[in-house]
This record gives structure tokens, C-alpha cells and sequence, in this order.
């Protein structure tokens, strides 16, 4: 049972995080509009690349990584 509740956590933390934070990121970054805030002084657009990577890629691979380990874990 615990297994099954760490997974349902991360799934639903990657979901929230590519949804509520990462989807608007990527649909502005698509669009061309690069303005972005600037707090580690290496430009808006790199940044927003940045975070566009860290709030809609990395969960994307959170959550499919997780996926393969349920799928690797029954095979066993």
C-alpha cells in the first residue's frame, strides 16, 4: 500500500507542476514572448528556458520515469 501511495504522489506532484506551472511557460515561450524576470542575471529568455526545463520537462520525465519503474517492478 505504500508503494501504491508513492506513486500516486508523484504522479499527481509532476501532473501539478507541469499543468499549474510549466504549461503557461511553455505556451509563452512557444509564442515568442520572452519576457520573463530576471533574478539570476543571465537574461529573461534564458531564464525562462531554464525554468520552462526545470517546471514542464523534468516532471515530464518525473512522471513517465515513474511509470517505466511500476512497469520494470511487476515484471520481476
Amino acid at each position: 500500500m505504500n508503494n501504491i501511495a508513492l506513486l500516486i504522489l508523484r504522479i499527481v506532484f509532476a501532473g501539478s507542476m507541469l499543468y499549474g506551472h510549466g504549461l503557461g511557460k511553455l505556451n509563452k515561450l512557444i509564442s515568442g514572448d520572452l519576457s520573463f524576470g530576471n533574478p539570476i542575471g543571465i537574461g529573461e529568455a534564458p531564464t525562462l528556458i531554464l525554468a520552462v526545463f526545470s517546471e514542464f520537462f523534468a516532471h515530464c520525465f518525473v512522471a513517465k520515469l515513474t511509470v517505466l519503474r511500476v512497469k520494470i517492478s511487476k515484471h520481476q
